[in-house]
């Protein structure tokens, strides 16, 4: 009914469907309405155009399957051979549109349907994540950079660790190179680069002034006075 009544509305049949007229031969067209309407020749009568339209519509139609096919053949009887052909066109192209519109609907349905459970979803996802967050600031389990207490203690021992290490080689090869030159004259020490700690610095000094006011003395009185 629903693509009759497209069809209808396109070809402007409603239009073209009058209620019969009385007329002298009484007899007569009223045998040939019992033949045409049946037993429905009164309901017909007083039908609307739209119905009297649907109801002539269904009577001049037929609608086959083609053999054992998907092809279907669409038969419909007119007085005017144009009429016909373009009622079967018309109801074959309503055919196919309302079709494609009821794909378009089902495919509209499940993209919304599905776009509403990926938003449920992502809501879910969310809230969890809140959640386990929420947990792990609430034990301490976290700091201000979102890092585990426990890994970040590591790392500070870790980097205590490589510092300590590195320090104790560098005090080590200082040591080696101190008892190196221990036997040498305090001379012998203004070259090197062992003594670079602040009190070495600190001692540099007066024992430049004494070298220099030794070596003076020495040229006045003699080396060994």
């Amino acid at each position: 009914r629903t693509l009759l009544t497209t069809v209808i509305q396109k070809q402007g049949l409603e239009k073209q469907s009058v209620a019969p007229k009385a007329s002298l031969g009484g007899g007569i067209t009223g045998m040939l309405k019992s033949l045409l309407y049946g037993p429905n020749r009164a309901d017909f009568e007083g039908a609307t155009s739209f119905d009297r339209a649907l109801s002539q519509l269904q009577s001049a139609l037929k609608i086959e399957r083609v053999g054992n096919t998907y092809v279907l053949r669409v038969t419909v009887t007119s007085s005017s051979p144009q009429q016909a052909a373009d009622i079967a066109n018309s109801i074959a192209a309503t055919y196919v549109e309302q079709g494609q519109d009821a794909v378009s609907e089902e495919t509209r349905q499940t993209a919304d349907a599905l776009q509403a459970r990926l938003a449920q979803l992502k809501a879910g996802s969310d809230q969890a994540q809140q959640d386990l967050e929420k947990y792990r600031r609430d034990n301490g389990l976290l700091d201000a950079q979102g890092v585990t207490v426990d890994e970040q203690q590591l790392r500070d021992l870790n980097d205590q660790v490589t510092k300590a290490s590195v320090d104790v080689e560098t005090a080590r090869a200082r040591l080696a190179e101190v008892d190196r030159l221990k036997g040498l004259p305090a001379s012998a020490l203004t070259s090197t680069t062992v003594m670079t700690s602040p009190t070495a610095e600190a001692l540099r000094a007066p024992r430049d002034t004494a070298i220099a006011e030794e070596s003076s003395l020495a040229g006045l009185y003699g080396r060994y006075h």
